[in-house]
């Protein structure tokens, strides 16, 4: 139980933080992790509860019928990052401001989070499935309690450097939906040549 909660908060602040980190570098500014990290905990129950709301709707669509599902989850891909880069929304915003900058571009949405989840999940899953026949296997190891836990590290090791990809994919599109749909590269460019 406090392992899975542990799991929870440090997944919603590597995610707030991987954003922080492409959106900083995607925008010109200083990447720094550290800084990064801190402004991520301030959004780790949104997060949360952004990550329960989201999971709820499209996975109900999927059970229900899979068009809605598949409609679901390309609509509300970009939540976090309309979170964690707007000021002041509530998950339910985010919601609504990912369903918003998708609309029209739901097909190539999908596509690239398809693509995407292919590059980020088949080698994880690949390697933790070696890893846990490896862990079970007595020829291997003589102590199972090691190979389930070698298993487990290898797992997290490979989300850590995996996920990351998906979050800045994500972020990308993001930037990418709000200059197509917004022309923000000129407000930055305006921002820009103000401060300039």
């Amino acid at each position: 139980m406090l392992t899975g909660l542990l799991n929870i908060v440090l997944s919603a602040i590597g995610t707030a933080a991987a954003v922080f980190i492409v959106s900083d570098s995607y925008l010109g500014r200083p990447v720094d992790p550290w800084d990064a990290l801190s402004r991520a905990v301030p959004y780790i129950a949104r997060i949360v509860v952004l990550s329960i709301l989201t999971t709820l709707v499209v996975g109900l669509g999927f059970i229900f019928f899979l068009v809605p599902g598949v409609i679901f989850l390309s609509a509300l891909v970009i939540s976090t990052q309309a979170l964690v880069l707007e000021e002041n929304r509530s998950p339910i915003e985010a919601m609504g401001r990912s369903w918003q900058l998708t609309k029209g571009f739901r097909w190539k949405v999908l596509a690239l989070v398809v693509v995407t989840a292919i590059i980020v999940f088949i080698p994880s899953i690949a390697l933790v499935s070696v890893a846990s026949f490896l862990a079970t296997e007595p020829a291997v190891l003589t102590d199972l309690s090691i190979g389930w836990s070698l298993a487990l590290v290898l797992g997290a090791v490979v989300q850590l450097l995996l996920y990351p990809l998906m979050y800045s994919v994500l972020t990308v599109l993001y930037y990418d939906l709000r200059v197509r749909k917004e022309g923000f590269d000129l407000e930055v460019l305006a921002q820009a040549l103000e401060t300039g």
